[in-house]
């Protein structure tokens, strides 16, 4: 079995890294190519050897996936077994799980973009249809305060035709950072 599995996701702008081991913990030191960015356009699957003894492995599997230009997946799996020889089904394998969590994170991603502003982080209005009946429904239950805020920026396309869409956007994030 494996000693460690380590998924890396860079999406968005925004690098999470997951790792798990038999103990919930994966060896000290052990980082595939720390500080390099996930993107796996263009790159294939490899076996890892070198350096893996001093960690107490014996080899390790790196299976890159894309998602979109920008944003991709790296799944890696640790051996320690002496001597285990990792067929080319184990390894077509984890290609297929890897692919599996890069359609999930590519999903997400998209059902993020349909209830939130990319540029400034907030909420849109698809996401309070979505939320609201149930949180009137919490507090009813509960029989707490809700506070909700929408908010119109007057004259907002007067900024946008005065002084172009990208002085726009920095008026939208800096509402969006005061709130």
């Amino acid at each position: 079995g494996a000693e460690f599995v380590s998924i890396q996701l860079e999406q968005s702008g925004s690098r999470y890294e997951y790792r798990w081991d038999r103990h919930g913990l994966v060896p000290a030191g052990f980082a595939p190519r720390p500080g390099a960015r996930v993107s796996a356009a263009g790159h294939r699957s490899e076996v890892l050897t070198a350096g893996m003894s001093e960690v107490g492995l014996r080899c390790a599997v790196m299976v890159p996936v894309a998602i979109s230009k920008d944003d991709g997946l790296v799944l890696c799996v640790g051996f320690g077994e002496p001597g285990r020889v990792l067929p080319a089904a184990d390894i077509r394998a984890f290609e297929a799980v890897a692919g599996v969590l890069a359609l999930g994170a590519s999903r997400h991603a998209f059902q993020q973009l349909a209830v939130m502003d990319p540029w400034t982080g907030l909420y849109n209005r698809r996401w309070l249809e979505l939320t609201l009946p149930a949180e009137l429904e919490r507090v009813r239950r509960y029989r707490q305060p809700l506070a909700v805020v929408a908010l119109d920026i007057d004259h907002f396309k007067r900024v946008n035709d005065a002084h172009g869409h990208s002085a726009g956007d920095k008026v939208l994030l800096g509402v969006a950072r005061a709130l």
